[in-house]
């Protein structure tokens, strides 16, 4: 027997003079079979105040029930005495309880009487193909297992997972410049799969599947009508439903059905009442294909249910739902009139607008295709025709190409602007007299007929100052195999590989304009900075991070790497005015946290006598002259006696180590050390005396893992240590591993550089006016069971990312991240 279905009022349902809903039925929350109250129990209760019809499940949580009333009279006292209050006669609970109304037969008919169908064939849709079945049950477990590992980013009303290219909702298009990587492993399989689906029009090889979007709906949840942005993504999209079954509505809406704004931004409204409307039963583990007509003409729409009705039969939908949805996002001319065009840019070659520009009566119809498409066959006026093409052109062709064009002097307004911009950046002026002197010595350079459209320099302040807030642009490189080969070639078939990447991210608390005044003044500001070094951590992709000056770990790193799926731990400098520190972020994915101890070199002024420190004789200069960023950095050198070891040593430099437990399929434990050494290289064996503890310390904690669990860990030691190559820190620190020189004594625990050992020490990691130069490293303890297998490229002096020195609008800190990929094998 079909239960009747309740929901809650609206504003059409009947009314008592009195304002209250004109129902027989109430919503009575905080009782149920759940708590220990059976159906009978309450329907006794509730017959004090009248004849009770009968009481059913609210819902599937047992704690919410819908009590039926003969009569509308009975449900309203029982509410004016039961509500807010709490009833003895039911434990006491307190019931919170509201109307409900019965809904009609004809409201619970799933997509307003859509009719259902069971095969893509039946709808008759050119270019929509479903195929069940697609992956097994086994399968299906497996991917949706390979996703719940993964960090997931929170909508309105689900989840969401991009790979390979992330898409922005606010801008309805995927993000070019931003590429997240390869596809995930785990779609692989379905990727070959693709390649033999039936019916594709495609030639499989030139699929080239590159996007991939997780979706993850809670039952109930659904999407609402939508194409997928055609300047976003090519012609075919493949949906794969996990975990459970949904319906699928495809509306084809005419011309004339859709309200468009052309003066404001409006999202167009479409008439669902003049539309073609066809639904598909998605079973899961099938796989959709939108292709053709059914890609660009058709909206897809999930309905919001938690029932469905197929053939007669009600299905409903499981707690939850996962689709996966590959695509190509769009690499070609854009060519399609649509509606979700609004904001996309188009792109176009620079060789046909130098044509179309010189001949524009020639290039009419080019003239449009180019234009940004407001909403379909809506043709711009000539005005706005003018002016979108001018306004993406100018930011294209240089000012010499364009200068005799019909549409020159537009054109070369907005040219004119970006190549002031452009001055200003590199002079840096700070007056406006020097800046409008500037603004007059360029205006010399313009052809004659051009200069009176540049008399006013005030109407052109405000699109200048625009111009000159850039948006910085990170850039990081790829990893390179040490063997030169594909990197898949040299992995053994049982060995597993994690990524560590080592990065000093400059702490805010040092930039100033005065101890960078090479730099940008916009790559300065935290906002800009902030967003720009967690831009360069998402594109690393290790597995594990070193960070160094770390001093906003709480209210802003922490929260935002847990965001991308990162767990961490920190110590913070031990000075009473240093806000900076030392900070692991590692996937809890791919590894975890066994143990883990603090270094504070300030122990040393209780572990190493006075004599132990080799002091001058003649007393240390402590000038407040800078000779170097990183002086300028810290609080200046310290004005007190540095022949006294007590303070010479006191520099409250920290370190942290930990012991993580490589997850699958061995467990093997890796030691990683991070650190950051003092700076001052009058200082030079206070820096020796630090490095010296590190290792007597980091070999301590390897006794202590390898007792503690009976193994032999991997160890693994990066930062910043402030020392450059060949120097007596360096020395020491792969004295255990080279034959150290008579005059430096052997480390307690050999290591060696990772590039030093594969392909030789960088030029430089730190890159200021001051000192250019290789300050930072990653060393590994040499064995059998761990090899580096590809390392971080590094740029060249000469790159034009750093040239000018850093930090600069390319590299958010005065440091470049080093990084290198670790292969281990079973021991």
């Amino acid at each position: 027997m079909v239960q009747p279905r309740f929901v809650r009022p609206t504003a059409l349902s009947p009314s008592s003079g009195a304002g209250e809903p004109n129902s027989s039925n109430l919503y009575v929350a905080n009782c149920g079979p759940a708590v220990g109250l059976s159906h009978d129990a309450i329907a006794a209760v509730f017959s004090s105040f009248g004849e009770v019809n009968g009481v059913y499940p609210a819902d599937e949580s047992g704690v919410r029930v819908i009590v039926s009333f003969a009569d509308p009279f009975s449900a309203k006292s029982a509410k004016e005495a039961l509500s807010g209050r709490p009833c003895p006669d039911l434990d006491g609970r307190t019931l919170h309880i509201r109307y409900s109304v019965l809904q009609s037969p004809s409201q619970t008919q799933v997509g307003d009487c859509v009719p259902v169908s069971l095969s893509g064939s039946d709808l008759n849709i050119p270019g929509l193909f479903l195929l069940p079945d697609f992956v097994t049950a086994e399968e299906e477990q497996q991917l949706l297992a390979a996703v719940d590992t993964q960090p997931w980013i929170g909508l309105a009303k689900r989840r969401v997972q991009h790979y390979g290219y992330e898409f922005c909702y606010g801008t309805r298009n995927v993000d070019t410049k931003n590429r997240l990587g390869e596809l995930p492993p785990f779609v692989s399989p379905i990727l070959q799969r693709i390649s033999l689906f039936p019916n594709l029009d495609y030639d499989p090889a030139s699929l080239n599947l590159d996007q991939l979007t997780v979706n993850e709906y809670p039952s109930g949840v659904g999407l609402a009508p939508h194409i997928d942005t055609h300047s976003a993504f090519e012609d075919c999209i493949f949906s794969l439903s996990l975990a459970g079954p949904c319906i699928m509505e495809f509306r084809r809406y005419s011309a004339s059905t859709w309200k468009v704004a052309s003066t404001t931004d409006d999202e167009e409204k479409p008439d669902t009442s003049t539309c073609i409307k066809k639904a598909l039963y998605l079973p899961p583990r099938s796989m959709l294909l939108l292709s053709g007509e059914a890609r660009y003409a058709w909206n897809h729409y999930i309905p919001h249910h938690k029932i469905d009705k197929v053939k007669d039969k009600v299905i409903r939908r499981s707690p939850r739902r996962v689709s996966f949805t590959l695509r190509k996002h769009q690499t070609m001319t854009f060519k399609f009139n649509c509606a979700d065009a609004t904001k996309d840019r188009i792109k176009i070659k620079t060789s046909h607008i130098e044509s179309v520009l010189r001949n524009p009566t020639d290039h009419r119809k080019s003239m449009k295709t180019y234009t940004i498409i407001t909403a379909q066959h809506e043709t711009p006026t000539n005005c706005d025709l003018r002016k979108k093409k001018i306004g993406f052109i100018a930011e294209i062709l240089p000012l010499e190409k364009l200068s005799n064009t019909p549409f020159a002097p537009p054109v070369v307004m907005l040219l004119f602007m970006n190549n002031l911009t452009l001055m200003n950046r590199s002079l840096r002026p700070n007056k406006r007299g020097f800046r409008q002197q500037m603004f007059n010595n360029t205006l010399i350079h313009l052809p004659r007929p051009i200069i009176p459209t540049f008399t006013s320099y005030r109407a052109c302040r405000k699109i200048l100052s625009k111009r000159m807030s850039t948006a910085m642009e990170p850039k990081v490189r790829k990893f390179e195999s040490v063997e030169g080969a594909d990197l898949s070639s040299i992995s053994k078939p049982d060995g597993i590989r994690f990524r560590l990447v080592s990065y000093n991210i400059l702490a805010q608390v040092y930039v100033k304009s005065s101890v960078f005044p090479h730099s940008p003044p916009a790559c300065l500001k935290w906002k800009a900075r902030s967003h720009a070094i967690l831009s360069v951590l998402k594109k690393l992709q290790a597995d594990i991070f070193c960070l160094q000056e770390v001093d906003e770990y709480d209210c802003f790193y922490r929260k935002n790497m847990e965001s991308l799926g990162y767990s961490g731990i920190y110590i913070q400098r031990t000075g009473q005015r240093k806000r900076d520190g030392c900070a692991i972020f590692y996937k809890p994915s791919c590894a975890e946290l066994v143990t883990k101890e603090r270094i504070e070199y300030n122990d040393l002024l209780n572990s190493v006598k006075a004599d132990s420190v080799s002091c001058s004789g003649q007393k240390i200069e402590t000038s407040n002259e800078a000779k170097g960023d990183e002086k300028a950095k810290d609080s200046g050198k310290d004005s007190r006696d540095l022949n006294d070891p007590q303070v010479r040593l006191k520099r409250d430099c920290v370190g942290i180590m930990a012991a993580f437990r490589i997850n699958k399929p061995f467990h093997h434990i890796v030691i990683v050390a991070n650190t950051h050494l003092y700076w001052d290289p009058e200082l030079a064996d206070v820096k020796l005396a630090q490095a010296k503890y590190l290792l007597s310390r980091l070999a301590q904690f390897k006794t202590l893992i390898s007792d503690e669990f009976e193994c032999t860990p991997s160890l693994l030691l990066a930062g910043d240590f402030n020392s450059i190559p060949g120097d007596m820190v360096y020395s020491y620190l792969v004295s255990g591993y080279t034959k150290p020189a008579e005059t430096i004594e052997e480390a307690p625990v050999p290591m060696c550089s990772v590039y030093g050992v594969t392909r030789g020490e960088p030029k430089f990691t730190n890159c200021t006016p001051g000192f250019t130069n290789t300050l930072d490293y990653i060393f590994f303890s040499p064995s059998d069971s761990i090899k580096p297998v590809s390392i971080l490229q590094l740029p060249e002096p000469e790159s034009p990312d750093v040239v000018g020195f850093l930090p600069n609008n390319h590299h958010p800190s005065d440091h470049l991240p080093i990084g290198a990929e670790f292969e281990i094998s079973p021991e």
